[in-house]
Order: structure tokens, then C-alpha cells, then sequence
């Protein structure tokens, strides 16, 4: 069984890991990434043209059914902060409020 890679965004750096290939020819041709082991992990190879930017040292992995997405981890958060994302109102309803502990010093 071959693993292949299929682009879905190359600007967010989002790649699809997949365990079928696809039954029709499409438009968009395909890239195959090689799986193999390298001191006991799996590891896999991206060709040319898929490669996460040098300055990526860590991925986000998430599974989607049979498929594994990896997403650069971001290495600050200033990105995500200035995008202006909002938390609902009850965000932190559910978790307790606990006292502020005295300590000795």
C-alpha cells in the first residue's frame, strides 16, 4: 500500500496523507511521498515542491478518518492574535474559579 500526498493548500502549508489512490484521472497530478522507518518512527518524504519552509521545525498532525493532516506549527502567536479571533461569551463559564492561594515565602 502507497501513501499519497495530495496538495490542499500549499500557501497554509495543509498537506493530506492518504491510504488510496484515486480511481479517475484528474487534472492536478498527484505526488508520491515514500514511507519508511528510521530509528523506530514512521517517517515520510516529501518531494520537491511539497516541502514545509526550513524555518517549520514542528507540525500540527490531526486525523480525518484515514487521513492525517499536518499544519505548521506556528512559532509565535502574534499571527493568530492580530487575526482578530473572539472566544464566545461562555467561554470560561464551565471552569472553576478557584481562590488565590497564600504562600509563604
Amino acid at each position: 500500500m502507497k501513501i499519497c500526498l495530495r496538495e490542499k493548500s500549499f500557501a497554509e502549508g495543509v498537506f493530506i496523507l492518504e491510504d488510496d489512490m484515486p480511481k479517475k484521472h484528474t487534472t492536478n497530478p498527484l505526488l508520491i511521498a515514500r514511507v519508511g522507518w528510521s530509528n523506530g518512527s514512521q517517517t515520510v518524504v516529501l518531494p520537491p515542491g511539497c516541502r514545509f519552509a526550513d524555518s517549520v521545525r514542528e507540525v500540527f498532525i490531526r486525523r480525518e478518518g484515514e487521513r492525517l493532516v499536518l499544519t505548521p506549527r506556528p512559532t509565535d502567536w502574534s499571527g493568530f492574535f492580530a487575526s482578530g479571533v473572539k472566544t464566545s461569551a461562555d467561554f470560561m463559564a464551565l471552569h472553576e474559579r478557584l481562590p488565590i492561594q497564600e504562600r509563604v515565602v
